[in-house]
């Protein structure tokens, strides 16, 4: 066993060596990527999907007002039909910058941000409330009480929840004890594996062949790939045969990685742009001459990150 973690961690540091360079490539083609423009801030419930009706807003603007007065934090909810070529955590930040929710001088502003064509939640936490509200809890809040809801279309259902949730845990209450589940969580799962192995070793055995096959050469690189990764399956626990049948699909794709046609496509797509500009938003839904959702603007901000981010 002992062996076998540390295969497992020198593969993990050679995988970490020979992805950095693409990984700033990559990094740097994004930073100049169009970016979704953020909305102007002026309810506390925004929905750029119209995916709620307006009485569903109204409600949760309403809870959310009484929160601010009694407790004085402020929580704002975001629907966008997708944050672009962004991830959500760097979309959200942008919110927040902008929105500067909370008081100021307490940093104890919410962003549930919900990106429904991407399948993507995320709760935004100011520095403030990061105490009260860590990220394991707010991991527990998207996995036990949004995520449920919303794999069944039931949006206002989860943001329901899970601005309730949100709320108990500002108002000093605590989450109830969760339910034993082999359910992922908010950000990843910890049982993920294929043919026993977690993906990123898999991913590193490739990489290894693919320099073995440098410096030996490419037979020699396959068979190399071949009997290792058929060897890290069994030491995972896989049956021979599968095993084996994993060292033949390891070469198989090593052969699709090494073959010019596959970075010619490659270099194309890239050099194109895959996805193209994205516009920004449509209106949301209005709310009526006296509504609990009109009129609200951010007082201070300050987040650093905080939170936590699923998908469903």
């Amino acid at each position: 066993m002992k062996s076998y973690k540390t295969l497992c961690a020198s593969l993990l540091t050679l995988l970490l060596a020979w992805l950095l360079p693409l990984v700033l490539i990559v990094g740097s083609s994004n930073a100049n990527a169009e970016q979704i423009p953020v909305p102007k801030l002026s309810k506390r419930v925004t929905d750029l999907t119209q995916t709620l009706s307006a009485q569903q807003i109204e409600t949760l603007a309403q809870k959310l007002e009484a929160l601010e007065k009694t407790k004085g934090s402020q929580i704002a909810v975001l629907l966008v039909p997708t944050t672009g070529e962004e991830g959500i955590e760097q979309f959200s930040i942008r919110v927040v910058d902008e929105w500067k929710l909370g008081r100021k001088g307490m940093a104890d502003g919410v962003l549930f941000l919900v990106a429904k064509n991407d399948k993507r939640v995320r709760i935004e936490v100011g520095r403030g409330l990061e105490g009260a509200l860590t990220d394991v809890t707010s991991a527990r809040i998207i996995r036990e009480f949004v995520r449920p809801a919303f794999k069944t279309n039931d949006f206002y259902g989860g943001i329901d929840a899970g601005i309730d949730k949100i709320s108990a845990v500002i108002a000093g209450e605590a989450l109830p004890a969760p339910t034993p589940s082999k359910g992922h969580s908010a950000n990843y799962s910890n049982d993920l594996n294929i043919f026993g192995l977690h993906p990123l070793i898999w991913l590193g055995l490739l990489i290894a062949g693919l320099v073995l096959s440098k410096v030996l050469g490419p037979w020699l690189g396959r068979g190399g790939l071949a009997a290792g990764s058929t060897a890290a399956a069994m030491l995972a626990g896989t049956p021979l045969t599968i095993a084996l049948l994993a060292g033949v699909l390891m070469v198989a794709l090593y052969s699709l990685l090494a073959s010019r046609i596959f970075w010619d496509i490659a270099g194309a797509v890239l050099q194109s742009g895959a996805v193209g500009g994205i516009g920004g938003f449509g209106g949301g839904h209005g709310g009526g001459s006296h509504s609990s959702n009109d009129g609200f603007s951010g007082g201070g901000g300050d987040f650093g990150g905080g939170g936590a981010s699923g998908d469903w």
